[in-house]
């Protein structure tokens, strides 16, 4: 693994891709670029189904990159699968039922972490509000994750972040930005 004392020197090391995974949902995509595309250098999606569909949207988003998964019903594997096929050092996590809150924060979030030399940063993960909004469940998830051997994800459903040396691992929590889970009225 990078030694943490290592200052990042090269450009490619300061850029941050969103990463997706998806199942077959373009028009959920489709909003994420919209809303939140200029906030990041690259954006990669894992999708499983509507290949073409998705491949269309790269004529609109330039940053966007659709890679074609095939589903193993292990949810930790397609987010290292597609960790290792972005371009960027530094990825932020996020599902397409998922909203970020103060977007706008995201890069000085970002570039703040990268100068402390941080690995994982966790944000406040809202999953459930009620019917006016109320949060009902809230958790720190990890959120901005540095590409590293050391730590990567795992477990099949519900997944996080493993990490193989605590000591080769730095984390901090920062609620300047958070993901907000969009729960179908449904699953309440």
């Amino acid at each position: 693994s990078k030694n943490l004392q290592t200052i990042c020197d090269t450009e490619e090391d300061m850029k941050l891709a969103l990463h997706i995974i998806a199942k077959d949902e373009v028009e959920q995509v489709k909003r994420i670029c919209q809303q939140y595309g200029g906030y990041f250098d690259e954006i990669a999606v894992a999708v499983d189904d509507k290949f073409e569909e998705f491949e269309k949207l790269q004529y609109d988003y330039e940053k966007l990159h659709i890679h074609r998964y095939k589903w193993c019903d292990d949810f930790a594997h397609k987010r290292n699968w597609l960790a290792e096929r972005t371009k960027c050092q530094y990825y932020l996590r996020m599902d397409t039922d998922d909203e970020i809150g103060d977007p706008q924060n995201i890069r000085k979030v970002f570039d703040e972490s990268v100068a402390g030399h941080i690995d994982t940063v966790y944000v406040p993960y809202i999953y459930a509000t009620d019917k006016d909004g109320n949060v009902e469940a809230e958790h720190w998830r990890e959120t901005i994750i540095r590409k590293d051997k050391n730590f990567y994800w795992k477990k099949e459903i519900h997944e996080n972040i493993f990490v193989e040396d605590v000591s080769q691992y730095r984390a901090s929590k920062d609620n300047r930005i958070r993901i907000i889970h969009n729960k179908p009225e449904e699953d309440f």
